[in-house]
């Protein structure tokens, strides 16, 4: 795709290129070995960083991610028209091999768009491996392929433009340690 049709991207090589880098008590988001590490080290507990940038309504992300360690009873992948800490989609997969789309609503909870629940999707590598994100957020439809196959789709109207991330979502056991790579926003 030309250079002009990518508003960001990055390799996560440079470590002053602007994602949080925080250590705590409740896991990390930083920059390791060329890649942005989010680690969950406390139950029931969400971890994202945003890019620190404002992109137009409609986006197409695309991102590495690889699982290092943790159990398979997670939820991790990318976020799109972030506007604060309680607004913003959630297009995501777990270690078990399940996809769905998600919204934070001003209250604060998640909210499932995708179905009631994530679904299972034969597309998606279970475990400890790598899978390939693509989001489309165009206008009100939102899309979750991984490794190029459709995993999931929702519509919203809410949420117009903003920033984007990375997510991941701990449930009863904490220790997801994910490595994301090859960040893209581009224009659909």
């Amino acid at each position: 795709m030309p250079q002009g049709d990518v508003y960001f991207q990055d390799d996560f090589s440079n470590p002053a290129s602007g994602w949080d880098r925080v250590k705590g008590a409740d896991g990390v988001t930083d920059y390791v070995d060329g890649g942005y590490r989010i680690f969950s080290a406390t139950p029931d507990y969400y971890l994202w960083a945003a890019s620190g940038h404002s992109f137009p309504d409609d986006v197409r992300l695309e991102v590495d991610v690889t699982k290092k360690a943790g159990p398979d009873a997670d939820v991790f992948g990318v976020l799109c028209r972030y506007r604060d800490n309680k607004n913003f989609y959630i297009l995501m997969i777990s270690g078990d091999g399940q996809g769905g789309i998600a919204k934070r609503s001003a209250a604060g909870d998640l909210v499932m768009l995708s179905g009631d629940s994530l679904k299972s999707n034969p597309g998606i590598r279970p475990g400890l491996a790598s899978n390939h994100l693509r989001a489309d957020c165009v206008g009100s439809n939102l899309s979750l392929y991984v490794n190029d196959l459709l995993v999931a789709t929702a519509a919203d109207e809410e949420l117009t433009g903003g920033d984007a991330g990375l997510w991941l979502g701990a449930y009863d056991t904490p220790g997801s340690d994910l490595i994301f790579d090859n960040f893209v926003v581009r224009k659909p």
